[in-house]
């Protein structure tokens, strides 16, 4: 939270500075928003207005690229592998303090910073000592986090997202105060691009060519080892950090641990994908700053914010999948993805507002049609806000009501304008004191329950059923194993929430293991070689066969059967939608003549059961929609063979293929996904015209005519301030909110299921032959409860 802060203020800033000296024909993004009636963020007290704008010289540049360029060589030789960042976490663990002991004297002395309001500091005396305490407090949270690294794998990750973006915005202040928001943020996009390709070049070099320190070699480091993650180089990371060896019969290892040691090895690729992510974003952001209409400006915004959201979707849709594969990878994904997600909200509401983004949303065209489907933008927003930001957004208003308090007792005139809370509070509450919040309450359980539907029935039940399976069909004759695979890989294929990406996992693990003599399964057992039999290879082909064949046996199955069945009625076409502006972009792209890329992505590209079944519904062709599915071989084909190398992790090296292979999958899985978005995108606005002129269907549209209706009485009969509005309603809708809110947070929060994979025999840890043992401690049987109660509270709900 405090990354996306200090990365908008220093957006808010730059266009702050610009405000003051364009012209009026020329305003930027938050004049704008002064002159339309909404809130704008002021500039700090003190802070003088630059004397007139430029362009960026060759000394900018190069300012502008040591503020990226210092912070990421300094973060990756204090936390990766690639420099010291074991020598830094052993060095300061010989203190023996402990991380929270760091984390607290920050805490401490950010509290106090905020309670005496030191962002408002003017005497120069005041502001050096602001300073110095700034600095106090990145060095005390560098130290934290490196000291917590075995227990939180993601800290020194979060630091970093959080020191880059300071440094840019400390470069600006101080630096940089001249040259136009434009230009600077379109030269910050070019620094972060290039200090990602120089880094992602150190990284390669350092696990082909270079040579290791020679400090190395003292603790046990082999010359002869290469930098690749597995075997002797992970039990030599591991053991620099303090984890417990790992033991194949405990009933739980140290997976914490585990993942912090992988992420010393792979920081600097995180933060490689980090940069360029800031990049992206600072590089529409100039882009966004460059437009002089606002109208257009404002689309743009709402084009940028809704693609986040779409992605972010998509990326825990993928996380949801790779997680069959146990190497904890889908966990990162799901935290980088919720961190775009807030820092997408947070964005929106410090620049545009939510009323002008509501306004600009409802003006959209492409957004208008959508919204129909979606009942209201703005609620959808807040709903998303509290899902993930409702901690903070709490520990906001304590802070807040404790800084008012301050105020009182200096007797500053600034707490005169607030109440229990401060101004700025108040301003920030102002949109949720206005919401409908029968409806916000009800949309915020709808998300708790797709993503623990996610997170438990697709990551883990799933996971666990195939596990299962796999011990179930050990003993049994190929010819059976591959007849019974295939029936309940179909029957799974036809589950609309489940992906098929833990099928193909699941055909690597099963079928190799099938195709195997007993003698060659004993030499498979050997931990000490590398080698395979060659019936592992033939069986590995085989898997991957029957893989391929289980995808256009469902795709038949759900566009014959399914969808051009069950698409005579006419409740089946308005539940997907087949009138939205979505699918009537993916409609004009496959009615196109011939095979082109954009039918290929969306076939390839798109959710499993619901693309095949939603070209049934279309009437299209069966053969050519086959036809078209054959480049999904490319992402069929790595998550087989990662099957295959999770069952030969005990092997030298394997381990190492195992990893890159779930990277490779999970990168080409989220590639495919976001190419799919971006073919919808774009034909909906290069195609408008013609995507408007398709007919529509006439009883869908009847239909939804009538939910449209339904649905406005259905509001105005659950609005809170009707006086008949019954408080037990209420309560229910409260309550599944958040008990849901509550069970979504305890996932992400704490360990609340066990890691599983597919290669997990089902009779050894961490299930031992029951599947409730997935379930960790009591956290885990809190949130099934909520997840139980919360739907209940949500059915009872709706039921009025």
């Amino acid at each position: 939270v405090v990354d996306t802060m200090i990365s908008v203020r220093m957006v808010v800033d730059t266009m702050i500075s610009d405000s003051f000296h364009k012209a009026s024909g020329s305003q930027s993004l938050l004049s704008c928003s002064a002159q339309r009636g909404t809130s704008s963020v002021l500039p700090s007290p003190g802070t003088a207005a630059p004397t007139a704008l430029r362009g960026m010289t060759t000394t900018d540049h190069l300012l502008t690229l040591v503020s990226v360029a210092a912070p990421t060589v300094l973060l990756v030789t204090c936390f990766s592998v690639t420099g010291f960042g074991d020598v830094t976490y052993r060095n300061l663990h010989s203190w023996e303090w402990p991380w929270w002991a760091a984390a607290g004297v920050d805490a401490a002395l950010l509290l106090v910073l905020w309670m005496l309001d030191a962002p408002r500091w003017t005497r120069p005396s005041f502001v050096v000592v602001r300073r110095l305490c700034v600095l106090l407090l990145v060095l005390f949270a560098g130290i934290a986090c490196s000291l917590a690294t075995n227990v939180y794998p993601f800290a020194p990750l979060q630091f970093a997202l959080l020191a880059i973006p300071a440094s840019c915005f400390a470069a600006r202040r101080l630096l940089l105060p001249l040259p136009a928001s434009q230009t600077y943020l379109a030269s910050v996009s070019a620094s972060l691009t290039s200090t990602a390709v120089l880094l992602a070049i150190y990284f390669v070099l350092w696990i082909t060519a270079l040579p290791p320190p020679r400090s190395r070699l003292s603790t046990g480091w082999d010359p002869a080892w290469v930098n690749i993650w597995g075997g002797e180089v992970k039990q030599y990371w591991r053991e620099r950090l303090h984890c417990v060896p790992y033991n194949a019969s405990a009933v739980d290892n140290d997976p914490a641990c585990f993942d912090a040691a992988f992420m010393w090895w792979f920081f600097p690729v995180l933060i490689v994908l980090s940069l360029l992510v800031f990049s992206l974003a600072c590089f529409f952001l100039s882009r966004m700053l460059a437009s002089r209409a606002a109208k257009d400006t404002d689309a743009f915004a709402v084009k940028i914010f809704v693609g986040t959201i779409a992605v972010a979707g998509l990326g825990m849709y993928v996380a949801a999948s790779i997680s069959s594969a146990g190497t904890g990878l889908s966990d990162l994904v799901v935290v980088l993805m919720l961190y775009l997600v807030l820092s997408a909200l947070i964005v929106v509401g410090s620049t545009l507002g939510w009323a002008q983004f509501a306004e600009a949303m409802s003006e959209t065209p492409w957004v208008q049609r959508a919204l129909t489907y979606m009942e209201s933008g703005q609620e959808w927003c807040i709903a998303l806000f509290i899902c993930v930001g409702i901690l903070p957004l709490c520990v906001y208003l304590l802070l807040s009501a404790g800084k008012q308090a301050t105020r009182r007792a200096r007797g500053s005139s600034k707490a005169a304008a607030g109440g229990l809370l401060t101004t700025e509070a108040h301003l920030l509450l102002r949109p949720l004191t206005q919401a409908h919040w029968g409806s916000v309450c009800s949309k915020v359980a709808l998300l708790g329950m797709v993503y623990l539907v996610l997170a438990v029935i697709v990551a883990k039940a799933v996971v666990v059923f195939l596990s299962g399976l796999n011990a179930l069909l050990e003993p049994v004759p190929l010819r059976s194993v591959l007849l019974i695979f295939v029936l309940v890989g179909v029957g799974i294929f036809l589950i609309p929430i489940i992906p098929g990406f833990p099928v193909y996992v699941c055909s690597g693990v099963l079928i190799p293991h099938a195709v195997l003599r007993d003698e060659e399964r004993a030499q498979l057992a050997d931990s000490t070689s590398a080698s395979v039999p060659p019936s592992f290879w033939a069986g590995l082909l085989l898997a991957a066969l029957v893989a391929c064949l289980l995808k256009f046996i469902a795709i038949v199955i759900q566009q014959e059967v399914i969808g051009r069945r069950l698409g005579r009625h006419v409740e089946v076409r308005a539940a997907c939608g087949l009138n939205s502006a979505l699918i009537r972009a993916a409609r004009f792209v496959l009615t196109q003549p011939g095979c082109s890329v954009g039918k290929t992505i969306i076939l390839c590209g798109g959710p499993d059961w619901p693309t095949s079944v939603l070209t049934g519904m279309m009437k299209l062709s069966c053969p050519k929609m086959l036809f078209g599915s054959i480049p999904v071989i490319l992402l069929i084909l790595p998550a087989t063979f990662l099957g295959g190398c999770l069952t030969m992790a005990n092997k030298p090296r394997w381990d190492a293929v195992a990893s890159l292979m779930t990277i490779l999958v999970a990168g080409s899985q989220m590639g495919a996904s976001v190419g799919f978005a971006a073919v919808i995108e774009r034909a909906a606005n290069v195609h408008a015209h013609e995507i408007a002129a398709l007919p529509l269907d006439s009883e869908v549209a009847a239909l939804d005519d009538a939910r449209e209706a339904y649905t406005r009485a259905w509001r105005a009969a659950s609005d809170w301030h009707r006086a008949a509005y019954p408080m037990t309603l209420q309560v229910l809708v409260v309550a599944a909110a958040g008990t849901m809110v509550f069970s979504c947070h305890l996932v992400v929060l704490l360990r609340c299921f066990e890691r599983v994979a597919v290669s997990d025999p089902f009779y050894g840890p961490p299930i031992h032959g029951n599947p409730l043992r997935v379930i960790h401690e009591a956290q885990g049987w809190v949130v099934i409860a909520c997840f139980v109660a919360g739907g209940g509270f949500f059915f009872l709900f709706r039921l009025w």
